[in-house]
């Protein structure tokens, strides 16, 4: 079984080797600039590389990156091509921020590029200040342009210089993900499995979880790919091309159908009935055993919200035998086909023959 659906990707846990130097934190630090609807864009695409956490005061996990996130910013509160910013997403007036950027768990770290306010990388790399600034100076310095010229009006290039990095690991490039432009929708998972099920009824949902993040329900969209959702072992290609034309468009009811959730923490909820089938091919000692469903689903209000799938298995089997009739039901069937043919012709004649006699006789004068 396959199902592919939409979550929050899963992030790493919090570092364990840090730099001693840098990895010093005050709570009382405040150098993230604080963004909001209305000044988000105008900072972002004004900077090379922005970097902005997403967070919710009531998350024990956007607490634990509270006071790295302003110890790091204060390195490049100066700093005319980097921006290290924040976003309250609990905020009634930053909620629509938040959404357009698909936030559904906190703390979420995006990265703007070149002043790019619709599309970003998701940071998945350590949380601890020393990584933050080996992330940045590395992909400042990758960079091939910049978009921040210098305060004078001579339309020379900024050239700020980054802040020194003393770590006790050695510098390295670190991956980079693929650009994601947000108007295609939000990051997901694909998921690729099988579950061992009794032949009694249940269900099995997907959920987003992950360790270090808490989840906002209201924020969580379900949407959800199915590529394939079947039961009973696989079948290969060459025995689903010999099933029953009836039979094979069931064996895989909901594959490839894409499931839009329109609104926020809420469940799909998927019901399958479930049939046994065994299919006996012509000339093959033994049948191919597989399972046919249908499915209806429905949507409501679930926290957190999940992808569900509730099957019932029915008690019932369905046997389809395809068997050839022996030559003589045949030859039968050809002669009575052929005697019937005979004796309608002959039936049509003989009316024909006698309605013409009376014609003949009663112009004749002789029909009395």
């Amino acid at each position: 079984m396959t199902v592919a659906w939409t979550t929050a990707r899963t992030r790493h846990p919090y570092p364990s080797h840090c730099a001693p130097e840098l990895d010093k934190y005050d709570d009382s630090e405040e150098a993230a600039l604080e963004l909001t609807p209305d000044n988000f864009d105008e900072f972002v695409s004004k900077k090379d590389l922005s970097l902005i956490n997403f967070y919710a005061p009531w998350c024990h996990w956007s607490n634990r990156l509270k006071p790295v996130w302003e110890h790091t910013a204060s390195f490049y509160k100066d700093n005319r091509r980097v921006l290290i910013g924040r976003v309250d997403c609990t905020k009634d007036g930053n909620r629509p921020l938040c959404q357009r950027n698909h936030i559904m768990a906190f703390p979420t770290i995006r990265v703007f590029r070149l002043g790019q306010t619709h599309s970003h990388e998701f940071y998945d790399g350590e949380r601890q200040t020393s990584a933050f600034m080996e992330y940045i100076n590395n992909e400042v310095a990758n960079l091939k342009t910049t978009i921040v010229r210098d305060e004078n009006n001579d339309g020379s290039v900024a050239d700020d210089p980054l802040p020194p990095i003393h770590t006790q690991a050695q510098f390295k490039n670190m991956g980079k993900e693929t650009y994601e432009d947000t108007s295609r929708g939000p990051e997901g998972c694909m998921l690729a499995g099988f579950v061992m099920v009794n032949r009694a009824p249940g269900n099995f949902h997907i959920q987003a979880r992950a360790p270090g993040h808490s989840f906002n329900p209201d924020n969580l969209n379900t949407t959800h790919f199915v590529s394939s959702l079947t039961f009973g072992s696989p079948l290969s290609l060459r025995e689903v091309g010999t099933l029953n034309k009836n039979t094979a468009p069931f064996v895989d009811t909901i594959a490839n159908e894409l499931f839009v959730s329109r609104n926020f923490g809420v469940t799909r909820e998927h019901y399958v009935k479930v049939v046994h089938t065994s299919y006996f091919k012509l000339g093959a000692a033994l049948p191919v055993s597989t399972y046919q469903y249908t499915s209806t689903d429905t949507e409501y209000e679930e926290h957190p919200p999940s992808a569900k799938f509730s099957f019932d298995l029915s008690p019932m089997q369905i046997v389809i035998r395809q068997s050839r009739q022996p030559l003589s039901t045949f030859i039968t069937s050809v002669c009575a086909i052929i005697g019937g043919v005979f004796t309608v012709i002959g039936l049509v004649d003989s009316v024909l023959y006698h309605s013409w006699n009376v014609l003949k006789k009663k112009n004749m004068g002789k029909l009395g």
